[in-house]
């Protein structure tokens, strides 16, 4: 019997390319390899962005609204160090995390975007701007 060597099949190699195709063609792009949840749905008057993040406080996460993109970002520093003196035993772990996500929502009213953190749950309410008529008839005295 011969031995064939293993490959990645190109498919599965190119996945995350994938992934982020469609996250682009939805609308929402990532970034990092730690991300978490985000639901955005459409309400009459409203988008209402729910993202999910546990254990966050709110000086963790940077929130803006530019050129019709909502970025929610998250950086948050863990370190942790235990010591056991008769054992002579010292642990100490730090973690960096580090996410981004990106929403297209258009023409938003940004003076009266509300946003809460309760919970581990970051939820954003970005009110649609009033739309300005596009045509109009003008009456000529």
């Amino acid at each position: 019997m011969k031995l064939v060597p293993y490959t990645e099949s190109p498919l599965y190699r190119n996945m995350h390319l994938m992934n982020d195709l469609m996250d682009e063609m939805m609308g929402m792009r990532s970034s990092n390899t730690v991300s978490f949840r985000l639901d955005l749905e459409k309400a009459d008057d409203r988008y209402i962005v729910t993202a999910e993040l546990p254990g966050l406080k709110k000086e963790d996460i940077n929130l803006d609204v530019e050129d019709g993109v909502m970025t929610i970002g998250v950086h948050k520093v863990e370190e942790r160090e235990e010591k056991q003196e008769e054992k002579h035993y010292l642990h100490r772990e730090r973690r960096e995390i580090n996410a981004e996500r990106q929403i297209d929502v258009g023409a938003v009213d940004e003076e009266n975007i509300k946003a809460t953190l309760e919970d581990g749950v970051l939820r954003v309410e970005l009110p649609f701007v009033n739309e300005v008529e596009k045509k109009k008839a003008i009456s000529i005295d």
